[in-house]
């Protein structure tokens, strides 16, 4: 029962001493895998390019479209966008995608819902889809 122990106190060498960032093991990657090519933590906040009509026809335009987790904010997917595709963004604007009722086949329901990210590049910068 280790909650039982919380107020004993320990003694701190020096070299504890020191402040450390705790990275959640979650999103700890050893530095090995990362050089081996594998995916920065921050990657994984975006699910997908949003493959539209109005994305395509922004992308000549040096703004791509992409589905994010709804938990992303403006600099996590900038991160994203510069580990995953080797591209430092301009800018970012993020839109959050409602849910609409849908009624099919007698049954009610909702489409999913969620985030979207517009994210701008400089000019001559290009990603690859």
């Amino acid at each position: 029962m280790s909650f039982l122990n919380l107020r004993k106190n320990k003694k701190v060498s020096a070299q504890e001493k020191t402040p450390i960032v705790s990275v959640p093991k979650k999103l700890a990657v050893s530095a090995e895998k990362e050089k081996k090519g594998a995916p920065n933590v921050f990657a994984r906040f975006i699910e997908r390019p949003r493959v539209s009509e109005k994305a395509t026809l922004l992308a000549g335009a040096n703004c791509y479209a992409f589905e994010v987790l709804r938990t992303a904010n403006k600099h996590q997917i900038a991160q994203a966008v510069q580990a995953l595709y080797k591209v430092v963004p301009r800018e970012v604007r993020m839109l959050a995608i409602p849910k609409k009722a849908l009624f099919v086949r007698g049954k009610k329901g909702s489409t999913g819902g969620g985030k979207k990210a517009y994210v701008f590049l400089e000019k001559g910068d290009k990603i690859e889809l």
